[in-house]
């Protein structure tokens, strides 16, 4: 019987949704960063327990893959730079992209003719790729004319607003402004250019934050010039976009970095990473493992090549199903207390003789980050291909493993938003800007104007109890359309706008008992399926035109109910000149705050075996004004057919 050594089960267990590291000793040895860089911040407020995965089983990319073209490209541009500037062409770019080929696709004397052949044309294209990812830097700007300051320079052993960071920027350049000679950081992208305001402001900035941290490093470090805003370059589509290093911008940069440090600091004090559904699941290592992945539906992308290992190979342990629920506003933050003559632990830096860390700092989902939605109700990191991920390589350094305190930080907000598609943040609490968040919002809004409507105490019983109330409506029809439950799917919206008819057709049956509300609940839940029903039948199947069957069942232009709506086999007898006529209800009209003050509706009636029919209103003198009244006071789901319509 042969055995066989899974890749990390001796190492994280799934404690629910969360990721539990058992091996102590990988906190310190792997994990725990002494400082945090551009690229670990952005992990630390995305899916925790992917990011200790790709620690943990870190592959070497293939040459074609987008992070290892990246990083040659970036390789040609830090060598081209350092040249004197009269050398800086497109002919010498193209001439050190083939010098680094040379030693990448090198031939070996014992190949065969087919063996020669094919690593001949791997080398041409390889070139082809690496020029194409660089050479948009010729039309942004004329290399022979930069003044530059620094290459791949190290940021190491500093701090902003009290956060160790480090890291690579990759070129600093003087410029002048308003007659003032300073200097500003340049970060080179060779993917897909984010630059429209709207997809910034919606989506986040994750390029302009990295520019502005490398802004405040600069300017931390006092290198007696003027450091202005900095810019990115995106080498492969030749754009140039200036990054807003407004004083506002760097700061709201600064406080998520702050708040990425703090959770870095939770996850390895405790060992806990917890898991963040997204677009991303598709090409996470740990997709055909995880839990989290699995309840949303999530599998391994068919575009990632390499594939991912799976659930046997990766040898996960479960410590259980589900851990003990936390409270849902449990978020964790600096301690309220810190003894003021305590100083923070000292950090040591490791040499990194490596050269700098080459893991991708963009979302794999597009290159160098995310974009626009490109489908109703999908964002761009559910639909771009993450195949053309790039690491950009010379950016941030890797960390290394030097415990760090935390520190007071009275100015953190309790949770920092993400995007509009995470229903949770890193921290596992509801994102108040998804449209989870939203949903949920306008049914507690709806439960409490219901309550106020039928004159019901709003205390946080009653709020509670109809609020889950409408969610289980909710959740029901939605599980019976889609077969999802997700609350940030579009389906959820439309069936809550489905649920608001409901209400305004089916009363809530305040006062009344248990069976009551069993039935009320089943009504209300077969008619928002009725509703979903019609609205995605795609065309009329009837005879004739559809609005035959509205003129063939009205019984008069006043809006008289059919024999169907009274339960009365002929229409009732016209009254005399001197009777009073009795004004009928009008069906589907629910306004009763229009009603006289002194015409209070009389009881309901039994108007049929199976229907509950409103009385009539007071009677009014001849060629009065009438006002409708309630169409029915109760229902049940007696009261409905199948279809969750009025049965007759």
């Amino acid at each position: 019987m042969s055995t066989r050594t899974s890749l990390l089960g001796d190492k994280v267990a799934w404690d629910g949704n969360r990721l539990q590291v058992t091996d102590e000793s990988l906190i310190d040895s792997t994990l725990r960063r002494a400082a945090l860089s551009p690229s670990t911040s952005k992990a630390m407020q995305s899916c925790g327990a992917r990011w200790v995965a790709e620690k943990l089983l870190h592959q070497d990319a293939g040459p074609f893959d987008a992070s290892s073209i990246g990083t040659s490209a970036h390789a040609v541009l830090e060598t081209l730079y350092g040249l004197p500037a009269a050398q800086r062409t497109l002919a010498t770019a193209e001439a050190l992209t083939r010098r680094g080929a040379a030693k990448l696709w090198a031939e070996q004397p014992e190949w065969d003719d087919a063996t020669r052949a094919q690593n001949r044309i791997d080398k041409a294209l390889w070139i082809s790729e690496v020029i194409a990812a660089l050479q948009g830097i010729f039309t942004i700007e004329d290399p022979t004319r930069i003044v530059v300051y620094d290459r791949e320079m190290r940021i190491d052993g500093i701090e902003i607003d009290g956060v160790p960071v480090n890291g690579f920027i990759d070129r600093i350049r003087y410029t002048k402004i308003d007659g003032v000679v300073g200097i500003k950081a340049e970060d080179f992208k060779t993917g897909k250019a984010k630059t429209s305001e709207y997809e910034l402001r919606r989506y986040g900035d994750d390029h302009g934050d990295q520019v502005r941290l490398y802004q405040a490093a600069l300017e931390t470090m006092d290198l007696g010039l003027p450091v202005f805003p900095g810019s990115l370059l995106y080498t492969r589509e030749g754009i140039e976009r200036r990054v807003d290093g407004s004083p506002e911008k760097v700061a709201a940069t600064v406080k998520v970095f702050k708040n990425s440090w703090y959770r870095h600091n939770k996850y390895m004090s405790t060992g806990v990473f917890p898991t963040k559904v997204s677009g991303l699941c598709g090409w996470c290592p740990l997709v055909n493992a995880c839990p989290a992945a699995a309840e949303a539906g999530k599998t391994l992308s068919p575009k990632k090549l390499d594939g991912a290992p799976s659930a046997v190979a990766l040898g996960i342990p479960t410590l259980r199903p589900q851990p003990a629920a936390e409270p849902e506003d449990a978020v964790w933050f600096p301690p309220e207390e810190e003894p003021e003559d305590e100083a923070p632990a000292p950090v040591t830096e490791q040499a990194d003789s490596t050269g700098p860390e080459t893991d991708p700092d963009d979302d794999p989902t597009d290159p160098d980050g995310g974009g626009a939605p490109t489908g109703a109700g999908e964002s761009a990191e559910e639909t771009a291909d993450a195949s053309e991920e790039v690491a950009d390589a010379a950016h941030m350094g890797e960390d290394t493993t030097t415990e760090q305190g935390t520190g007071k930080d009275p100015d953190m907000p309790r949770i920092i938003e993400d995007k509009p598609w995470e229903q949770y943040t890193a921290d596992g609490v509801l994102n108040p800007n998804s449209y989870t968040a939203t949903g949920r919002f306008g049914t507690a809004e709806l439960a409490v104007e219901q309550l106020f409507e039928h004159g019901q105490p709003l205390n946080p019983t009653n709020v509670t109890a109809l609020n889950f109330t409408l969610r289980r409506v909710l959740e029901t029809v939605q599980a019976s359309w889609t077969g999802s439950t997700v609350e940030n799917d579009g389906a959820a919206t439309r069936v809550r706008g489905a649920l608001r008819t409901v209400l305004k057709t089916i009363p809530l049956p305040f006062g009344q008992d248990m069976d009551a509300w069993d039935l009320w609940v089943e009504a209300a839940t077969r008619r928002c399926k009725s509703i979903v029903s019609v609205a995605t039948t795609e065309r009329f199947e009837g005879i004739g035109d559809p609005w035959e069957a509205l003129a063939t069942t009205s019984r008069s232009v006043t809006g008289a109910p059919d024999d169907t709506e009274t339960g009365q086999d002929e229409t009732p007898a016209a009254p005399e000149e001197d009777d009073e006529p009795e004004q009928p209800p009008v069906v589907g009209d629910e306004d009763e705050d229009e009603q006289d003050e002194d015409e209070a509706p009389a009881a309901p009636v039994k108007a049929s075996p199976a229907r509950k029919v409103a009385p009539a209103a007071t009677a009014r003198p001849r060629g009065a004004k009438t006002r409708p009244t309630s169409r029915r006071a109760s229902i049940s789901a007696e009261d409905l057919d199948e279809e969750g319509f009025d049965a007759a």
